[in-house]
């Protein structure tokens, strides 16, 4: 029931994104659109899962709104509720949570920009490659 209650919240979530990223403009390159779903879905997410624990939502219901809905519509909303429950524990952490999860994301990203870029600078040569 859980896995159905993701997928079905997936298709909705995901859905939903592709509509406002086309509706939502992109001023000077700004990613206005993905700025917006990512804070709306922030707030979501904290929202939903505060209202969860007070009225005791099933899980089925917890996963299908928390990962499938809101989780397909934003990734960030997930690190930005990890971040706000870490630093009610543990703030430094949190903040350094925070740090790398954004300083490495995009690290990773570049990472893995070139590496694409590497293999199609040089692609392999079949008939040169030793069998």
């Amino acid at each position: 029931m859980i896995v159905v209650s993701i997928i079905i919240g997936g298709m909705i979530g995901g859905a939903m994104r592709f509509v406002l990223e086309t509706v939502i403009p992109t001023p000077l390159s700004l990613p206005l659109g993905t700025l917006l779903i990512n804070l709306s879905g922030a707030f979501c997410l904290g929202l939903f899962y505060a209202l969860a624990d007070k009225k005791g939502y099933k899980p089925y219901i917890r996963a299908g709104i928390g990962t499938g809905i809101i989780g397909s519509y934003t990734t960030f909303s997930t690190m930005s509720l990890e971040m706000t429950e870490l630093a009610k524990r543990a703030f430094a952490l949190a903040a350094l949570y925070g740090v790398i999860s954004v300083v490495c994301g995009v690290l990773l990203v570049a990472a893995g920009e070139r590496v694409v870029e590497a293999i199609f600078k040089h692609p392999l040569d079949e008939e040169k490659v030793p069998v």
